[in-house]
């Protein structure tokens, strides 16, 4: 069967799901494969066409300029025998630029980073009053981390000699940004497979939904075994899973109920219908 008719009938199909009964989970789990390589196929257009072009606008010069902008032109940063030097006065403030449209909240730091190279050691009480995300003090990088310091010293991430400035930040972003524009193109090809990665965890997965399932059908008196409940659960979850693509990813009850609305829908049994009896007259 065409596999756009076998998904047309997972969602709606009463017939298609009575010829499920006997015929082994083999042909469900295939057709879960295919459906999952063209279900990876729309999340990662979906996805492209909507952040490929954030992705590329954030990536010209011009961005590029405007984010080395934010790095202040009168700071130059270097290290010399395992501190750090500066060539402004301190301490130093970085200071958050908040945006009109999101100011600044209660408890929310003043500054993005405080340079004070002439501070060894550092307390957490010391810490606060600085107001700052990141504290760079004379030999360490200094950071609140679930509420106790997180202290990185310069010799984990700096070599001797090393130097920032925009300058510097100018001339790696000059060399770096070729390469990571056409990385981008990747992008896509990663959101296919770990979608598709995604989709196989969830197979296994089914195994306990068709616990569920099954506990339904025993209820509704129409169980036949749980190699059928799991084969209506891989069809029946086509529609969960196509509207979490397109409305990024329902809540697990929102797919178990809409899931279950599929079973009970294409499982309710039909109508007797009753015929229409003319009653005999006696004729006197």
């Amino acid at each position: 069967m065409n596999i756009f008719k076998t998904i047309g009938k997972s969602i709606y199909g009463p017939d298609f799901y009575s010829t499920l009964v006997g015929q082994g989970k083999s042909l469900s789990v295939k057709y879960y494969f295919k459906f999952l390589l063209l279900l990876a196929l729309l999340a990662t257009i979906i996805f492209s066409v909507v952040n490929m072009p954030k992705a590329f606008r954030a990536l010209t010069p011009e961005s590029v300029d405007s984010l080395v902008a934010l790095y202040p032109a009168e700071l130059t940063l270097t290290t010399k025998d395992g501190t750090f030097v500066t060539n402004v006065k301190e301490p130093y403030q970085i200071p958050m630029k908040y945006q009109e449209d999101a100011p600044k909240k209660e408890g929310e730091q003043e500054n993005f980073a405080v340079i004070d190279t002439k501070v060894d050691a550092v307390s957490l009480e010391t810490f606060k009053k600085y107001d700052t995300f990141v504290l760079i003090n004379k030999n360490s990088v200094v950071a609140l981390k679930d509420g106790s310091l997180q202290m990185t010293p310069v010799a984990t991430y700096f070599a001797p000699g090393f130097e920032l400035n925009q300058t510097s930040i100018k001339s790696f972003t000059v060399k770096v940004l070729p390469l990571v524009r056409n990385m981008v193109w990747l992008i896509p090809v990663l959101i296919y497979i770990g979608f598709y990665i995604s989709g196989l965890m969830t197979l296994v997965l089914m195994f306990v939904w068709a616990l569920l399932v099954w506990l339904v059908l025993l209820l509704n008196r129409q169980s036949k075994g749980y190699s059928y409940a799991y084969c209506i659960t891989i069809h029946a979850t086509t529609l969960s899973l196509i509207l979490g693509v397109l409305f990024t990813r329902l809540p697990w009850y929102v797919s178990a109920i809409v899931t279950l609305i599929v079973i009970l829908v294409n499982l309710r049994k039909p109508r007797v219908p009753v015929e229409n009896v003319t009653p005999v007259v006696p004729v006197v």
